[in-house]
């Protein structure tokens, strides 16, 4: 992608790849997860996860929190949270053969518990809240 397009067409073009979508659903329940965390979830390596990760912050659609040594990610804000949730309630993903990709959290994945440091409102929203 690249920085002459659309902002919107980057923007649905990132949540359109099944490995980032994956991963921005994973980022729905509000945790804050490493890149490891992450790879493991959506079944690929940490690199190419990272790679994954710095075009979703680069777009506004994750964030980064360092701490210590290493480096939490979670959902940039509660407007990218509703806007995510609002394509999931139109894909219909919660009744549709697509549910296991947004899948309970991996054995051994727990995500941190971190304060999300002013990203409150970030995680689940409305009737979608507990959904998992």
């Amino acid at each position: 992608m690249s920085a002459a397009e659309p902002r919107l067409a980057r923007v649905a073009a990132a949540i359109a790849d099944a490995t980032w979508a994956s991963t921005l659903a994973r980022l729905l329940d509000g945790r804050l997860y490493t890149a490891g965390e992450l790879a493991r979830h959506a079944g690929v390596t940490a690199a190419t996860m990272s790679g994954h990760l710095k075009l979703l912050v680069d777009e506004g659609l994750a964030r980064v929190r360092p701490q210590g040594r290493h480096r939490y990610f979670g959902l940039a804000d509660g407007d990218v949270a509703h806007a995510l949730e609002a394509l999931l309630r139109v894909t219909d993903v919660v009744g549709g053969d697509d549910r296991a990709w947004l899948g309970e959290p991996d054995a051994g994945v727990t995500g941190a518990e971190v304060d999300a440091g002013g990203a409150s409102g970030a995680g689940r929203t409305g009737a979608r809240a507990g959904v998992d």
